[in-house]
């Protein structure tokens, strides 16, 4: 009896990718890439195990090809293509060379669909000389042959297919690859991609000369697709341009077709380019006014889902997949509901974006624009004090979720804050799982950062491991109450009594025990959280014998702590981060501006 065999593939970088973004349209385009790319996989995959005729009705509408037909297990292929994950398992032996090819001219079509229909549309300088666009023909060439590293493998099971395609991707020889295909970082002339690239000359051709060229070129690329996509002053590598292309409906159309686009864009001007032309006053102001916001973001996904989906069979692995990407697709409509509106506005605006949700992975920002007020940290908060217990469950699957949730500065560059984003999802990971890492990110890139489990966040006790005489009424946040006597989030209870105490009996080195700690505790939020914190049994994880979180500790795995003397001073930390954490994340952004 011939073994089934299972074809998994995936392609790299991924997070790099997404990470070199300057604008939210860049973060949409390089999600929305990875996603198409990902769909191409799939529906190769589809073609070449069903057979033509019966793909071609599929596509037709004539014939559904749907599970347990479908030999895609995961991803589920549901009716968009946004979000699709890019690790991909096929039941059935799916040849590397097909494989390869169909990812291959999928990436092409994007890169020279964007190259030609500039070079349609713009085939002129201002002055009616031609751009000479042969000259960067090669840059754009390598760009579309080295881009990616794509990896494949076969086995006779599920777990055996992702395991030896884990085995290739460990063994890579490169971290990157760049325009040349070689592994050195450095990006030379291609750092900015004008039509004239291959015509440099350095020592023969004034460099004002070259720098105007490129600046006439994005004038003319600015005037037709529009000061909200590319400014005269932004100068784009090839990669970059086609993250930026790719969200504008007229290239699409150009050749690609059937891609799915967001509808419209609202960029976040967070590092706005100021243009040489006079531009609208009312435009100006509301520049100047969300360049001062402070927005929160956010990078999450499942804890452990390997380790849940191993042994499993295909039907569950599908189910898994189906369940996971229905969630990332509605994902949005969980976001928290803008309160301000115009009657040019729709009732169901939000509050944010979810920029990519692919499988058990999203990534998304809180934000309101100008001219409404700008969204609050304690808004950012409330929203996460319900987000397992009400958004993540909706997921179906019992497993955990670790978040990492950035609250910056509005003058830190975008790259950064992803960065911190995805810092701070580690630090949940590392903290123990199943928890919320809050980070505040100042101006001078210095940061806060405290992580707490979502029960303790959410006030909910059912998991305790032994239940304490009375149980508090809310969650820790929520449960603060300033010296005089003022509790809850909507009565602003005054954080700098704790947060000067904390800083007070720092510099006297008072936290030598866990005394101190506790007291702060029951003065601040209760006698019910001191009995309930000062039980070591809640310091640390629980887990099943199968793996699964059975209890989320206060301080994460016990394990983590070989030395006993590390444990006191853990704890300590976590309620000085707790003060500290708390007083930025439910202040006035006036005070925490000025705290900053």
């Amino acid at each position: 009896m011939t073994p089934p065999v299972y074809t998994a593939i995936t392609f790299a970088p991924v997070q790099g990718f997404i990470e070199k973004s300057r604008k939210l349209k860049d973060l949409y385009g390089s999600s929305f890439i990875l996603s198409y790319l990902s769909d191409r996989l799939c529906k190769a995959a589809q073609h070449h195990l069903v057979g033509t005729e019966r793909f071609e009705r599929h596509l037709a509408g004539t014939e559904r090809l749907v599970w347990p037909e479908d030999p895609v297990v995961s991803p589920a292929l549901i009716d968009v293509a946004q979000g699709t994950p890019n690790q991909i398992l096929i039941r059935g032996e799916f040849p590397y060379s097909e494989a390869h090819d169909a990812f291959s001219s999928a990436w092409t079509c994007i890169v020279e669909t964007c190259r030609r229909w500039i070079e349609t549309e713009i085939p002129h300088t201002r002055g009616g000389d031609r751009w000479e666009y042969e000259y960067w023909h090669r840059s754009w060439q390598a760009w579309a042959n080295h881009a990616w590293e794509f990896f494949w493998a076969t086995g006779a099971s599920s777990d055996d297919a992702k395991a030896a395609l884990n085995d290739r991707k460990f063994s890579r020889a490169w971290v990157g690859i760049n325009w040349t295909g070689e592994s050195s970082s450095l990006s030379g002339i291609d750092s900015r991609a004008w039509p004239h690239p291959g015509k440099h000359r350095p020592y023969s051709r004034p460099q004002r000369e070259e720098d105007a060229e490129v600046r006439a070129f994005y004038g003319q690329l600015s005037d037709l697709l529009g000061k909200a996509t590319i400014t005269p002053r932004e100068f784009l590598s090839i990669p970059e341009l086609v993250k930026r292309l790719i969200t504008v409906r007229e290239v699409v159309d150009f050749q690609i077709g059937n891609i799915e686009i967001p509808l419209s864009f609202r960029d976040l001007n967070r590092l706005s380019n100021k243009t040489d032309d006079a531009v609208n006053q009312e435009d100006e102001n509301a520049n100047r006014e969300e360049n001062k916001r402070w927005t929160g973001w956010f990078q999450g996904d499942g804890d452990r889902a390997g380790d849940y989906l191993r042994d499993k069979e295909d039907d569950e692995l599908h189910q898994f997949s189906q369940d996971m990407r229905m969630w990332g697709r509605d994902l949005w409509k969980h976001l928290p509901k803008q309160t301000f509106t115009t009657p040019q506005q729709k009732k169901l605006d939000k509050d944010g974006r979810i920029i990519y949700a692919g499988g058990d992975d999203f990534l998304g920002v809180l934000y309101r624009n100008h001219p409404y007020p700008e969204i609050t940290p304690l808004e950012c908060l409330q929203w996460f004090e319900r987000f397992k217990s009400t958004i993540w469950k909706e997921t179906k699957h019992p497993i955990t979720v670790s978040v990492g949730f950035v609250w910056a500065a509005p003058n830190v560059p975008q790259r950064d804050v992803l960065q911190h984003c995805r810092e701070a999802e580690q630090a949940a990971k590392r903290a123990g799982r199943d928890r919320i890492a809050f980070r505040i990110l100042f101006n001078s890139g210095n940061y806060l950062e405290w992580v707490c489990p979502w029960w303790l966040l959410e006030g909910d006790f059912s998991q305790l491991p032994t239940p304490p005489d009375s149980t508090p009424q809310a969650g820790l946040l929520a449960s603060y109450c300033d010296r005089r006597g003022i509790q809850g989030h909507e009565n602003s209870p005054n954080w700098t009594h704790i947060y000067t105490d904390v800083a007070t009996l720092e510099a006297r080195h008072a936290f030598q025990s866990t005394t101190v700690a506790l007291g702060l505790i029951e003065i601040y939020f209760g006698k019910a959280y001191r009995q309930l914190i000062e039980n070591p049994e809640i310091w640390w994880n629980r887990d099943g014998e199968k793996k699964q979180r059975e209890f989320s500790g206060i301080l994460g795995d016990r394990a983590s702590f070989k030395k006993g003397d590390r444990i006191e001073p853990t704890f300590n930390e976590w309620v000085i981060n707790l003060a500290k954490v708390g007083f930025h994340l439910t202040q006035s952004l006036n005070e925490v501006t000025q705290a900053a």
